[in-house]
């Protein structure tokens, strides 16, 4: 992955949501290859007959006609929050040159 050198690299990089959404598919399913992923597949029943509407967010599973997202088996999986703002979230904590203290409230 590429390394910014402050924050308003990283968010000319990952400028939007679609954006955001294509890099998770590339990291987890591969680029696009004659316009398939390699290793897209459906999690409920593991098919890889898969199409990707072109609204970026939501896949569906031409077997068993399930719907679902690039977020499904990740730690984004079931949140509201956008995409973007986890990717600044986990920038931020990685970049940190002294580490992100922890403060226990007893």
């Amino acid at each position: 992955m590429k390394q910014f050198k402050n924050i308003m690299d990283f968010l000319k990089v990952f400028s939007s949501e679609e954006i955001c959404h294509n890099f998770l598919k590339d990291v987890l399913w591969g680029k696009k290859i004659d316009g398939k992923r390699a290793k897209i597949s459906c999690p409920k029943c593991g098919s890889n007959h898969i199409n990707e509407y072109s609204d970026f967010k939501r896949n569906r599973c031409y077997d068993c006609d399930k719907t679902f997202s690039v977020r499904v088996g990740t730690i984004f999986d079931d949140s509201k929050v956008e995409l973007q703002k986890w990717f600044m979230a986990i920038y931020l904590i990685n970049s940190s040159k002294k580490g992100i203290p922890i403060v226990f409230i007893v």
